[in-house]
């Protein structure tokens, strides 16, 4: 809409979504029923309502067609599902975080479902804090595109999420100069070295995850934010 477009700066993704089979659940509109009530019995908190996969096309349809709008998403996600919206270009995902056992502690503690996001946040803070908001979607992953994605600002950062480990195979072609290559795990926060710390461009590079896993390749020009 060339009128009411550009007054529109963040596009909230939470009332629709692709169930795992591709299908798309969408409430219909001009019911005159709030949100909250059209679901038909699925809630957009419902992590079970979609999966990584579909999670990612969403997302990514929606970062391709508006790049310069901020993309929110609100779904009780696991790992995996967190993952799928930052590589499919989200903004911010929001879910409700509750205390252990739902009653306020009366000093702060870590919500309970904290772990979920806890080490890919540390990541982010400590490695891309200024470098994430460059980074754009990009076709680099040669193999198992339904599962493999990446981020990248080309010759300085490429994030590859492999969602089940194994093999990555990554176009660097275009790409000059000598990354820093590291594994991130999610679950638990370390970095490793991959292929002895250091990947060459100018070619297509194969790298495999320590296991079937979830796992996130970091080529880097540097450490650091």
């Amino acid at each position: 809409d060339a009128v009411r477009g550009p007054r529109i700066s963040a596009i909230d993704l939470r009332y629709w979504w692709y169930l795992p089979d591709g299908s798309l659940y969408a409430p219909q509109g001009g019911r005159q029923i709030p949100g909250r009530y059209a679901s038909g019995g699925l809630s957009y908190r419902d992590s079970k309502g979609t999966s990584p996969q579909q999670i990612y096309r969403q997302v990514r349809e929606y970062r391709l067609q508006y790049p310069n709008k901020a993309i929110v998403h609100m779904i009780e996600a696991s790992r995996q599902q967190t993952w799928a919206f930052l590589m499919g270009g989200g903004s911010m995902l929001i879910r409700y975080l509750v205390y252990p056992g739902g009653q306020d502690p009366p000093e702060y503690i870590s919500p309970a479902d904290s772990p979920i996001i806890q080490p890919t946040y540390d990541f982010i803070r400590a490695n891309l804090a200024t470098t994430l908001r460059r980074m754009k979607l990009h076709n680099l992953v040669c193999n198992n595109p339904e599962r493999n994605w990446c981020l990248a600002e080309k010759n300085k950062t490429y994030l590859v999420y492999a969602l089940k480990g194994g093999r990555i195979e990554l176009d660097l072609s275009r790409a000059s100069g000598t990354f820093i290559s590291k594994w991130f795990n999610p679950r638990t926060g370390q970095l490793s070295d991959a292929n002895g710390g250091l990947v060459a461009a100018d070619k297509t590079v194969t790298l495999n995850a320590p296991d079937q896993n979830d796992w996130v390749l970091w080529l880097s020009t540097r450490a650091g934010k």
